[in-house]
């Protein structure tokens, strides 16, 4: 590239301001040059779709305007360039602005035919300035490519079905086929030794097809190597010419494969029946049995050997659902076939004659016939049964329940087993009496395992009076249910206790307020702390919150101090505390709040029921107080 002398000094103009900013080049951001430089095979400096990028040519920016490439020395950082990669690509990153000539060392033995033709404006740092692409021309054209020679043969391979030596459009293309280029005439594939290459060869493809390039005009003969036992339908081929580097039509083999071998061993079936008259002939009312394992008796031991480790065992199956069975057999031959019966049933058909098999035949198997078990004999016939009675408060003595007299929880019924008119409890050797405590509503159910007559009595809470008698013994049995007695109770006449009713609930807010949607807590142990030591002593009435949080607590008349105890992880935002009690009425509202350090993990009931009401279905119309009941 060649330039006048003013185009030179403007250069060096040019040079000379850009060295004054040398000294900043270390905070400016460099500007990159990018751009190719290609082979131009036929030097009319356009590069055409078959011209290659030409790599290992330097790139350089003519810093100084002299139109060489100057190397880096000690004193002299050179002109920023940079090497062409194999695609003819070059990147040049420079630290100079404004004008600046983009040139290459020519490689020895070229004459650059295209490139920029002046000088290139950078852009602004940070941006890429895209050069034209540099062509370099062969100083002496390169002699044009020999004339081609040789060629492609292509040909196929088919399963000649039918043998007829023609492919039929259903016949497909076989493939694994080595075809061979004959080389020496001999009609036999020379494979490769030691001591030569062997005959040019292929495998045809999964459709059939092959292909020989050779580099040589001539005549090839082309043979195959027909798979073992397959028959060559279409005959010797002729010689295939190939010339000018042309593709030329192989030949087409056909091979037809070899008949199947005639067919051995057979198929075995036959049948397993319930023969549920024993008399070891199918009715047509006589179902067929699933399930039932029959299986070849190779050793004649009449057992069924199932397979170990060490051995496959003896061939088995297993019945269908309308009892068939079938055994393949690969072997001619003759065999004894038996079933194992399941447990407790009868064979009844006898032992059957082996069945033989050839050809592939089917041959028909045993008929097996089973009887099933006897039934087994009816269960006893159920003993004892359940007595079933209830307790009531008696509040007017008569002896007899009225509409208003509410049932009595939590006293003992028992089976006066002795006699003795009173209850026997257990020891640590003995049983002791058979009891049961009344529940909420007064109802009591005694089991007893044997038929008989059975004494039924009740413990009289201390201060009560029985208003009922002594009942007559109860009768029960066939796994009946008797009626038990109904024991009447009647308070004490001159103390009568009052009753105090509230609830447990959850005091989200530790405000000491049942607010809306703060549900009771069940389960929580309520007492009244008559010794005032904070704790639950015996003796002391207590009872427990019931599913909605809520419970109920019988006390004599006077002053009682109420608690709660408070479950692990919780604190008591409100209790009731000092209480006066008054005979035969009721202290209603009397909370506990309760708070918990992690939320709460146990089972709350939301439910809106009123503090203090019944959780009963019905409620008595008269408010009654009783003796020991815990509300569950």
């Amino acid at each position: 590239m060649f330039f006048s002398s003013a185009q030179v000094r403007n250069r060096k103009r040019l040079l000379t301001s850009r060295l004054r900013l040398e000294a900043f080049e270390d905070r400016t951001t460099p500007s990159t040059v990018a751009g190719g430089v290609f082979l131009d095979a036929n030097s009319d400096g356009i590069r055409q779709s078959t011209e290659f990028g030409m790599g290992g040519v330097r790139v350089y920016l003519d810093a100084n305007a002299n139109g060489v490439f100057d190397a880096p020395t000690a004193t002299s950082p050179g002109d920023p360039s940079a090497i062409t990669s194999p695609d003819g690509k070059y990147i040049i990153q420079t630290p100079l602005t404004g004008s600046v000539v983009v040139a290459q060392v020519v490689p020895a033995g070229f004459v650059q035919t295209a490139g920029p033709s002046g000088p290139v404006t950078l852009s602004p740092a940070g941006a890429v300035t895209s050069v034209p692409l540099f062509g370099n021309g062969p100083v002496t054209p390169p002699p044009p490519p020999p004339a081609p020679t040789g060629g492609v043969i292509r040909g196929s391979v088919f399963v000649d079905g039918n043998g007829d030596g023609t492919r039929q459009s259903t016949e497909v293309g076989q493939g694994g086929v080595l075809v061979f280029i004959d080389a020496n005439g001999d009609g036999k594939f020379n494979a490769p030794t030691s001591t030569g290459p062997g005959e040019i060869s292929t495998i045809s493809k999964q459709d059939g097809s092959y292909e020989f390039k050779l580099g040589k005009d001539g005549t090839y003969s082309v043979l195959e190597v027909a798979p073992t036992g397959w028959v060559v339908t279409t005959g010797t081929p002729a010689a295939v010419s190939v010339a000018g580097g042309q593709v030329a039509n192989g030949p087409v083999f056909g091979n037809q494969p070899p008949p199947p071998p005639p067919p051995t061993g057979g198929l075995i079936r036959g049948s397993v029946f319930v023969d549920a008259n024993g008399d070891g002939v199918r009715q047509s009312t006589e179902v067929g049995q699933g399930g039932v394992l029959v299986f070849i008796d190779a050793n004649g031991d009449g057992k069924f050997n199932a397979p170990t480790a060490g051995t496959v065992g003896e061939p088995a199956t297993q019945t269908k659902a309308d009892g068939t069975y079938e055994f393949k057999l690969g072997k001619d031959g003759t065999y004894s076939v038996l079933e194992v019966a399941p447990t407790s049933w009868t064979i009844t058909t006898g032992t059957p004659a082996a069945v033989t098999v050839a050809g592939g035949a089917t041959a028909d198997g045993p008929v097996f016939g089973n009887q099933p078990p006897l039934p087994p004999p009816p269960p006893p016939a159920p003993t004892g049964g359940v007595i079933r009675g209830s307790v009531f408060v008696d509040i007017n003595g008569d002896g007899i329940r009225q509409s208003n007299e509410p049932g009595m929880g939590g006293v003992l019924v028992f089976i006066d087993s002795n006699a003795d008119g009173k209850f026997t409890p257990g020891t640590a050797t003995t049983a002791g009496e058979k009891f049961v405590i009344s529940g909420p509503t007064g109802n009591y159910e005694l089991k007893v395992a044997a038929d008989g007559a059975y004494s039924v009595l009740e413990v009289v809470p201390q201060g009560w009076t029985a208003t009922t008698g002594t009942p007559g013994s109860v009768t029960v049995a066939g796994g009946a249910v008797a009626n038990g007695p109904i024991f009447g109770n009647q308070p004490p006449v001159f103390v009568m206790p009052g009753l105090v009713e509230g609830r447990v609930f959850y005091d989200k807010n530790s405000n000491g307020k049942l607010d809306t949607g703060e549900p009771g807590i069940p389960g929580i142990r309520i007492y009244s702390d008559l010794n005032g030591n904070g704790a639950l002593d015996n003796g002391e009435p207590r009872t427990l919150s019931n599913w909605a949080g809520q419970y109920r607590l019988l006390l004599a008349p006077g002053t009682h101090t109420l608690r709660e105890i408070v479950p692990a992880g919780a604190t008591e935002t409100v209790a009731p505390g000092t209480v006066t009690v008054v005979g035969g009425q009721v202290v209603h509202d009397a909370l506990f709040g309760l708070n918990f350090a992690a939320p709460f993990a146990g089972k709350a009931s939301t439910n809106n029921l009123t503090v203090g009401q019944d959780v009963q279905t019905t409620t008595p119309k008269t408010e009654v107080v009783l003796h020991g009941v815990e509300v569950l």
